[in-house]
């Protein structure tokens, strides 16, 4: 029997991915976090880029942890993300895990021969068709378009994004804490006795530009969300602040009529960053 070869193909913007870059910045540990994502599409391999829980350990992250030789602290905050990225799905039989980013992304070498097979069998069709091959081409064009303007709108909101950060590098770090902690203030109703206790400036120092916007765009973090209010700890505890960082409390409905950061009430020392956001 011929051996047959097995691997997984990576696109070459992997790392520019925005969920990618996201994963990779997580200040507990964004590096590790991204070699077991690529140690679960690894392991996926053998299955068509499914995982299973075969019950070796109690639950699927301690045996994912014990396969692939990493903490199951780590593993349970890597599952955790690509959860909540659209990264790991839930299957369609009990037990089973989808990584869609290696679903279609397998190669090995009677693949390859497939592929060639359908790509002349299908060359032969069109030939035989002038129709098909005109409406495949409109289809075709339509898609791309679409794509086009989906990239275009994701650029956009990107560059939105660069340019409100750049403007918030150019502010004192004094400034952004005390933004910070009137944010914290509001959303959580605690008083300033209770904020002093648990809130360190310095821990916010790496990463309080990208904090302040993720805020921005989170009601519940604001505390807009009716009978729903965030805790102390929510913006305190480093583990909670990653959870920011990657984006867990984005709202994703309407923009419409949200009010975000720059309609929260703020002093004379606040003005200029909340006027630029």
């Amino acid at each position: 029997m011929a051996k047959k070869y097995v691997w997984l193909k990576l696109k070459e913007d992997f790392f520019q991915q925005k969920a990618i870059k996201k994963l990779r910045k997580m200040t507990s540990g964004g590096a590790v976090y991204t070699l077991i994502y690529l140690k679960m599409q690894l392991l996926s391999l053998k299955n068509e880029g499914k995982l299973y829980f075969e019950g070796v350990e109690d639950n699927f992250i301690d045996e994912i942890a014990l396969e692939i030789d990493e903490s199951a602290e780590d593993v349970q905050m890597t599952v955790m993300y690509l959860q909540k990225n659209g990264l790991l799905e839930i299957g369609d039989l009990p037990d089973e895990y989808v990584l869609p980013a290696v679903v279609g992304s397998i190669g090995s070498e009677t693949a390859a021969a497939e592929r060639v097979r359908k790509y002349r069998e299908k060359q032969k069709a069109l030939q035989c068709n002038a129709d098909v091959t005109h409406k495949l081409l409109e289809v075709t064009k339509s898609n791309i378009e679409e794509e086009e303007e989906e990239d275009k709108e994701e650029d956009k909101e990107e560059e939105e994004r660069k340019k409100k950060l750049h403007r918030l590098s150019s502010k004192k770090f004094e400034e952004k804490i005390g933004l910070l902690k009137e944010i914290i203030l509001r959303a959580t109703l605690c008083n300033e006795h209770q904020l002093a206790l648990v809130f360190r400036p310095a821990q916010y120092k790496a990463y309080i530009d990208d904090l302040l916007l993720n805020i921005e765009e989170s009601d519940y973090l604001q505390g807009k969300v009716s009978g729903k209010m965030p805790s102390l700890q929510t913006f305190t505890v480093e583990a909670q602040i990653n959870r920011i960082l990657a984006g867990f409390y984005k709202t994703h409905s309407s923009k419409t009529n949200s009010l975000g950061i720059n309609d929260l009430k703020h002093s004379k020392n606040d003005a200029d960053i909340l006027e630029m956001l």
